[in-house]
């Protein structure tokens, strides 16, 4: 079923490519706001290469690949020293613009695969489950605060976080199939992991392997640091995404199809 979900994701990149402008906006975004408007050094040498289990990550990012490369939290580190009165109140702006794209994504990828519509669906459903991104964000949005403010529970909040983000996995995909609230989302995803977890564990471990060959790739391109190399990087890392989020929604859709047969 992994292998057949992965081989019909590569094949279905004639319909959903157009998708990767979304992952692909927002680490261009990050990386001019790092590069351009506070005029940090990139420094290609600093990059690793991120040898994540499977990139169930939301929103999708070139860091799912390569750690370090210029994020919100990446720039928060630099600029906390820097005083602006609006720093939270554009935190916050972010998160939500981002929420929409995400909801407009993933439920464009679940409709694209289900009538391959391109788009139809993106404003349409991105303003409707947009706040359940949103608030599926808040770790991460308190996770910023903390580092904005130097924070001493900054630690304590990166586990609980990453319990949260393990545990819920799953809950993104739930929001765009299931249609459902927050809270019954999140208690159908994990329901749903860890009722199938041998299922999703071959998964995890099938997209690492696949992933290995570009991850040295990516790794390689921007050690080279200049405008080719890095929009080539977030080029192919966005396509890639776009198959490893299609196929993670395809398993998602059989496992629970298959549940409902039996």
């Amino acid at each position: 079923m992994i292998r057949k979900n992965f081989t019909e994701a590569c094949s279905s990149i004639k319909y959903i490519y157009p998708f990767a402008l979304i992952p692909l906006l927002i680490d261009l975004f990050y990386f001019l706001i790092y590069k351009l408007y506070f005029k940090f050094d990139f420094i290609p040498s600093n990059l690793n290469l991120n040898f994540k289990i499977t990139t169930f990550t939301i929103p999708p990012s070139i860091n799912d690949f390569i750690d370090f490369f210029p994020n919100l939290n990446i720039i928060l580190e630099n600029i906390k020293f820097y005083p602006n009165k609006t720093i939270i109140f554009e935190i916050l702006l972010i998160y939500i613009i981002q929420s929409f794209l995400i909801s407009g994504y993933l439920s464009s990828l679940y409709h694209a695969y289900s009538y391959k519509t391109i788009f139809t669906y993106f404003f349409k459903y991105g303003f409707k489950n947009w706040h359940l991104f949103f608030i599926y964000s808040l770790p991460q949005i308190i996770i910023s605060l903390l580092i904005l403010n130097n924070s001493q529970f900054l630690n304590v909040a990166l586990v609980l976080s990453g319990l949260f983000y393990v545990i819920f996995s799953l809950s993104t995909y739930s929001f765009v199939v299931d249609d459902l609230t927050f809270f019954e989302g999140l208690r159908k995803a994990c329901y749903t992991l860890f009722s199938n977890i041998k299922t999703f564990l071959k998964l995890a471990i099938f997209l690492a392997l696949i992933l290995i060959i570009p991850n040295f790739l990516l790794l390689a391109l921007l050690q080279h640091n200049d405008t080719f190399n890095i929009t080539f990087s977030l080029i192919l890392s966005s396509l890639i995404l776009v198959i490893i989020n299609l196929t993670i929604l395809k398993t998602y859709i059989s496992v629970n199809s298959k549940s409902l047969e039996e």
